[in-house]
């Protein structure tokens, strides 16, 4: 009886949630903006052509660096 039930309920919501006259989303576009390296008298590093440095990426490598939360316990960051 469960499983009769079960068939007669989950068949009806499958069609619902995959109703096509909903138009799709388009995915967002990802421009990134270029990070512009100062590193002072320093020699340029080598950095991958496939892996440039952004802005964003920038900020989120600094915002995980003095971040203490992703140590074991909590309490101690890179920066430490």
């Amino acid at each position: 009886m469960k499983k009769i039930f079960f068939v007669f309920f989950a068949i009806p919501c499958l069609f619902a949630a995959c109703d096509p006259k909903e138009p799709m989303e388009t995915p967002a576009t990802y421009d990134p903006t270029p990070y512009d390296l100062k590193i002072g008298d320093f020699p340029t590093p080598d950095l991958p052509a496939d892996n440039k440095l952004t802005v964003a990426g920038v900020q989120l490598g600094r915002m995980l660096f003095y971040e203490k939360m992703l140590s074991k316990d909590g309490t101690q960051a890179c920066a430490d």
